[in-house]
Formats: C-alpha cells, structure tokens, sequence
C-alpha cells in the first residue's frame, strides 16, 4: 500500500490524519477520493444563543465515499470483534498512548486522537500504514489494545464512475449552497445582539474552516487545474491559515478570561465569513466563466484584510 497524504497548500506538516487515511486507501483501490470534500462546508443553523454553537456541520465525508468511490465504511469499538475480523480498517488510538506518535509521550493531553491504518494481522503481530507521519510499523494487539478507540473497516464496492460534467453541476451546485449557508451565517451575525465576546465552540468551527477548505482547494485543484492561474488559492490559503491562527495561537496562548481578547477573536472570525463568502462568490465566477470578474471591487473583504 502506497501512502498517500492530502495536499498542503500551506508549505507546512500539517494535515488532518484520518484524511491522509482515506486518500491512501482510495488510492489503494484506485480511486480519487477528492470528492469527499463535497458539502464539507455545508452547515445548519440551529436556534442556539450561542453563535458559533449554533453551527452544525453536516459531515458528508462518509456518504461522499461511498456514493463516488464505492468506500463503505463500518464503524466499531469492540477490538475483539475488529481482530476476529481481520480486514483493512482505519485505527483511531490515543495519541497519548500510542507508541507510533513520540511527540506525544511526554505531552499530558489524553484527548488527542491519531488514525492509522491496519494492514495485517498475523498471529499477535498487526501491522499499520500512518499516512501522517508517512512511517510504516508493526505491535502486538496488546499494544494496540492499550490505546485503542475505534475503528472503521473499509470495504471496496463495484459502483459506477461518473463523468466530468456531472461531477461538474454538482461541485457548481455545492459552492452556490455553500455561500448561501455562508450569508445565512452573517446575517445571523449582523442580526444577534450580545455576541461580540461569545467565543464558545470557536475553536472547533475554526478547525472545521481550515480542514474544509483545503480539502476543498485539492477538489477544485484536481478537477479544474487552471483555477491555480487565479487569485482564489492565495486568498483561499490566507483565510485557512487566519482560522489556524485562531485554534492554534489565540485560543491556546491568550487570556480568555480579558474581554478584549474575546472581541478580537470574535471579531477576526467574523471577517472570515465575509471573506469566505467573497472567495466562493469567486469560484462560483471561475466555474462557470472560466474566469474571474474583477470589475467591481469586492465588499467587506477589502477592510477586513487591512484589518488583520
């Protein structure tokens, strides 16, 4: 099994691991897996005070593989029935107390969760892919027992390849919803009153953004390669690594407790909406024209990146 890794845009290491799982595997099987990023974006609003928790992803990973490369996945927490088993599988251990992730050995965050992939079992000797930190290695199951949460047995089906056209309306129709859940999201910003330092679930929708929209440059990279020609992956890469400075830096290094803080942070992401809508108002453009129409300046854009 080759590894394969998920593109990233942003010249660095990271990279979402259950993801490099799954390009991997498709790979495998001789399937492009850059579809798994349709409706990533996708979100509902519920009637939640809290702005950012009111936002529910609608996580279409797993229908998206199924439905375009005939990946069915099977969920599971029991090891002994994933042993007894013994098919390919995506691993999802504690970081902390898996031996194939040293960094986090001397790291007291018990939350944290590693995918690999389980290639073989032989006896009492498994052997893994870890696509993440591009390595092969082997445990016993009494190791794996040790950190082991979860699986999901992935399963090759015959299914029909569908062509560039169809595939075409679909990523167009995406986009159009994606923007319409991205306004609906800003009005309920422009509308709410005592939202300015609410800051709960921000850091998880910062992390939804930056992982979404680099799966979603590799789709759009994969199936139309000219889009590289424009502005919309250097505008797109700049919004990822601003939701990246909100989980990793602000949220993790400043006093949550200063309301100026909370404001800032608050204020930063909702920028990041406008800017979003721009950008795929732009890809919307792209799709369609082949081209992007600059003639009119964009809105809100323009004073949030004088901004920040």
């Amino acid at each position: 099994m080759k590894i394969q890794r998920v593109p990233r845009f942003r010249k660095n290491e990271w990279g979402a691991c259950f993801y490099d799982n799954v390009k991997t595997i498709a790979t495998y099987y001789q399937e492009n897996s850059e579809l798994l990023a349709l409706e990533i974006l996708r979100f509902n609003l519920t009637n939640n005070n809290s702005l950012w928790q009111s936002l529910v992803f609608k996580d279409p990973l797993f229908h998206n593989l199924e439905k375009y490369n005939g990946l069915e996945f099977t969920h599971g927490r029991n090891i002994n029935s994933l042993i007894e088993q013994n098919k390919l599988a995506i691993i999802e251990v504690s970081s902390y107390f898996w031996p194939g992730n040293p960094e986090f050995q001397n790291m007291k965050k018990f939350d944290s969760k590693h995918y690999i992939i389980l290639t073989n079992i032989l006896g009492n000797d498994l052997t893994f892919v870890d696509p993440y930190y591009n390595t092969r290695y082997s445990y016993t199951i009494d190791t794996l027992r040790i950190a082991f949460q979860a699986y999901y047995i992935v399963e090759h089906n015959n299914h029909s390849h569908q062509n560039f056209d169809y595939i075409k309306n679909n990523i167009i129709d995406d986009v159009h919803g994606t923007i319409d859940d991205l306004k609906s999201l800003q009005l309920k910003i422009k509308t709410s009153i005592g939202i300015e330092d609410d800051i709960v679930n921000i850091e998880e929708i910062a992390r939804n953004f930056a992982d979404g929209m680099e799966l979603y440059l590799a789709m759009l990279e994969k199936y139309f390669p000219n889009i590289v020609t424009t502005n919309i992956m250097n505008n797109s890469i700049r919004i990822i690594l601003k939701w990246q400075t909100i989980r990793k830096n602000w949220i993790k290094n400043w006093n949550l407790q200063n309301l100026d803080n909370k404001i800032n942070i608050n204020n930063l992401g909702f920028c990041l909406i406008d800017e979003m809508i721009d950008i795929f108002e732009d890809i919307a453009l792209f799709l369609l024209n082949g081209s992007i129409d600059r003639s009119e300046e964009r809105r809100v854009g323009k004073e949030c990146r004088s901004r920040w």
